[in-house]
Formats: C-alpha cells, sequence, structure tokens
C-alpha cells in the first residue's frame, strides 16, 4: 500500500517555522542586546587609527562598486550583501555558533563606529536615512545570528546529529520564509533613499 504524499501548505509550514522562531527568543534577545552593546561601544568609543582606516577603505570600496547603478543595480547589491551576511551567519553556526556570534559582535562594532563617523563628519539628521530600511533590515540580521548561534548547541544534545537535522531545516525555513523577505523590502527602501534621494 502506498504511503500518501503530505499535501505542501504554505500556512502550516509558516506556522511551524514560526513556532521554531519563538522557541528561539531568547537566542534572538541575547543577539539584540549584544548588538546594542556593541553598537554603544563602537559608537562612543574613540576608535582607533587602524580602525578609522578600515571604515574609510570599505566607504570607499562600496562607493566604487555602485558607482552609476540605477535603482535596480542598487538594490541587488545591497540585497546580495546582506542576503549573503544572513546566509553565513545561520549555516556556519554548526561550528559551535562561533561565526555568528563573532560576526554579530563585529557587525554591531562596526555599524556603531561608522554612525559615529557620520554624525561626527555630517549631522545627526543624516541618521534618519537608515531608519525606514533598518525597520525591516535589523531584524532579518538580528534572527541570522540568533538562529546561527543556536545551530552550534546541538551537540550538547543526546542526539546531536538528530538534533542538527532539524536545526538545518529549521534554518533553511526560516531563511526563505522570513529572512529574505524582510532583506528584499529592505533593499528595495534603501536602494530608493540612496538613488532618488541623493
Amino acid at each position: 500500500m502506498q504511503r500518501k504524499k503530505k499535501r505542501y501548505s504554505i500556512f502550516k509550514e509558516y506556522k511551524e517555522t514560526w513556532n521554531f522562531l519563538k522557541k528561539s527568543k531568547y537566542y534572538l534577545l541575547g543577539s539584540v542586546l549584544a548588538f546594542i552593546l556593541f553598537f554603544i561601544i563602537g559608537f562612543f568609543v574613540p576608535i582607533p587609527d587602524i580602525i578609522m582606516n578600515m571604515i574609510k577603505e570599505w566607504v570607499s570600496e562600496v562607493l566604487k562598486q555602485t558607482e552609476g547603478l540605477g535603482f535596480f543595480g542598487m538594490w541587488f547589491f545591497i540585497f546580495k550583501n546582506n542576503v549573503s551576511i544572513a546566509f553565513l551567519a545561520i549555516f556556519l553556526g554548526l561550528f559551535l555558533g562561533l561565526f555568528p556570534a563573532l560576526s554579530l559582535i563585529f557587525n554591531a562594532y562596526f555599524v556603531g563606529a561608522v554612525t559615529s563617523m557620520v554624525v561626527k563628519e555630517t549631522n545627526i539628521s543624516e541618521i534618519w536615512r537608515l531608519v525606514p530600511h533598518g525597520l525591516f533590515e535589523l531584524p532579518a540580521i538580528f534572527i541570522s545570528f540568533s538562529i546561527g548561534i543556536k545551530m552550534g548547541t546541538f551537540i550538547f544534545y543526546k542526539n546531536p546529529w538528530e538534533k542538527m537535522k532539524e536545526y538545518l531545516k529549521n534554518g533553511f525555513k526560516i531563511f526563505i520564509y522570513f529572512i529574505v523577505p524582510l532583506l528584499i523590502i529592505a533593499a528595495i527602501i534603501e536602494a530608493g533613499l540612496i538613488v532618488f534621494l541623493k
């Protein structure tokens, strides 16, 4: 007797993925608090010259890569970079969660330092440009880091390989159902602000 194939239900998939995300709430909270802490450090602690030079080189490189890009080119550039960070943060988390944890700290500090530099060299009103796309981008990045860190805990369970498979399955679904849509919207807003409000 043939087994009946399960019918795919997008609503069921979203519900299951949302439940997994809810069970990860403490990892998410920890990621948000860590980000805020290292953002504050990056913003208020004087930036060492070596970090300042890295920031300036990074800004210069980004400006070179995006020079002359229209809306769709800019959107793709932003989306590609963000989605790569999110993907690596989740799936490299299998290695004891080290990559997403270190990446979270570095990115928070870097964003804080860049924000501080922008405020000093222009004025605080320029920060408003970060708010619209940040409402979508930051949740996506926080979820990526938190799920990635959780991924690394599979080894502490009695049946680690089963737990790893469960985490990989749910991590992939979270990436597709939540993170990618959020980053698509964030990139649309950010590209629009850059291209149309120069």
